[in-house]
């Protein structure tokens, strides 16, 4: 087995769930990623009675906001809305549990699914000292902190609610605990919260679990289409029947179609043109389902082999997805790829190590590029607006 391999074998999950736990312990963006592998690797939360099915989803797309465009992330804040009511008391849960149509069983039992993580990670060595690719002696000495003032610095506009509390101790443990008194009650809580806190700095970057999301469901990749009419975009119609006439394209199996679960499902306007999903399943037709789109960026970072076509001014990656990109750049991304690759392998090799003076530049680089995509994709898309208006009033006047 190759360290990844190693490690991998070591979590009891699906292998891409087990690397997306990997990447976000390194990236410091752990307690989301827990949520959703424990989510997407035993059973959705969501219920969809057969007599509310339309109050079910209006509910799930209200929790995912406005314009969502990832499954994965509404889970993660399904879940931190019910560690928030829970805390303010039974009634306060119910009536959250009764509004989102969320279950309770599959909340308690992602919780405990967290909590078993946390501790294998601890085991294989990706929740000691150092282990975060920007951390060091500071994410230790800091880690009682709480969560979300961690991220008061953090740009609104690129941050996740993801300031859940970690665990609710399982039954068995919480008799355990009242046996041997208070002191062990909460000993074993404060010493993983203290180290999930500390794994979880980076939680509330949304474009930073993002490309963490990447990294794990890698290669399970589509490329939105359309085949609305001639011109028509990807998501361009509103809900309904345009949306259901939105394709997807994947490596080897060809169309596919977003899941009608899907959050995603149903956009008036597709920001970007890449998703990641878990998993197909075939009915009428072939659907991808829990889905999350993506930019360009994660994808040269976090994805397959990336190659250069300088005559044609374009970059591929994994052989099929193929972007526009000056060389100079493309040549820049991938070389930033390959010093990512080698510290990454670093880590993974020896998760002891304490590499945050080494990796610091680097990975602070990255975590800024990812976090400007959305900004330069909406002044690219400014510009060919700007340039389109110009060409139709040129043509008017001649």
């Amino acid at each position: 087995l190759t360290p990844l391999g190693h490690h991998l074998a070591e979590l009891p999950v699906d292998a891409r769930l087990g690397k997306m736990m990997l990447y976000g312990a390194m990236f410091s963006c752990l307690d989301p990623v827990l949520t959703i592998a424990a989510g997407v690797g035993f059973r959705s939360p969501f219920v969809s009675p057969m007599d509310k099915r339309d109050e079910a989803d209006e509910a799930k797309r209200k929790i995912a906001g406005h314009g969502a465009t990832s499954d994965h992330l509404t889970l993660v804040r399904a879940y931190a809305g019910w560690i928030r009511a829970k805390a303010r008391g039974r009634g306060f849960e119910r009536d959250f549990l009764a509004k989102t149509f969320l279950s309770a069983q599959t909340l308690r039992q992602i919780s405990e699914m967290r909590q078993q993580y946390v501790e294998l990670l601890d085991q294989i060595g990706f929740l000691r000292s150092g282990t975060g690719l920007l951390g060091g002696k500071k994410d230790e000495d800091d880690g009682s902190k709480d969560l979300e003032g961690r991220r008061d610095a953090s740009d609104e506009g690129r941050t996740l609610d993801a300031s859940a509390a970690p665990f609710v101790p399982r039954p068995g443990q919480r008799r355990e605990a009242n046996a041997k008194g208070a002191n062990a009650r909460g000993g074993f809580k404060a010493a993983a919260e203290r180290a999930l806190v500390a794994a979880s700095v980076n939680a509330g970057n949304e474009p930073l679990v993002r490309a963490v999301i990447c990294a794990g469901l890698f290669p399970n990749v589509a490329v939105a289409e359309s085949v609305g009419g001639s011109g028509s975009k990807p998501g361009g119609g509103v809900g309904g029947a345009q949306a259901s006439k939105t394709r997807v394209r994947t490596k080897g199996d060809g169309d596919a179609y977003l899941h009608p679960t899907s959050v995603v499902f149903g956009l008036s306007k597709f920001e970007q043109r890449f998703l990641l999903f878990h998993e197909k399943v075939k009915t009428a037709k072939v659907y991808v389902r829990d889905a999350t789109m993506i930019g360009p960026y994660p994808l040269l970072l976090f994805g397959g082999k990336v190659a250069v076509d300088h005559g044609r001014s374009q970059a591929t990656c994994d052989g099929w997805i193929r972007f526009r990109a000056a060389p100079r750049v493309a040549v820049l991304f991938k070389a930033l790829r390959k010093e990512l690759d080698g510290l990454l392998m670093q880590k993974i090799a020896t998760p002891e190590l304490n590499m945050a003076k080494k990796s610091g530049d680097l990975v602070r680089t990255i975590v800024e590029l990812l976090e400007t995509e959305s900004e330069v994709a909406a002044e690219a898309r400014r510009a060919m607006r700007d340039a389109e208006v110009a060409a139709t009033r040129d043509n008017k006047e001649v």
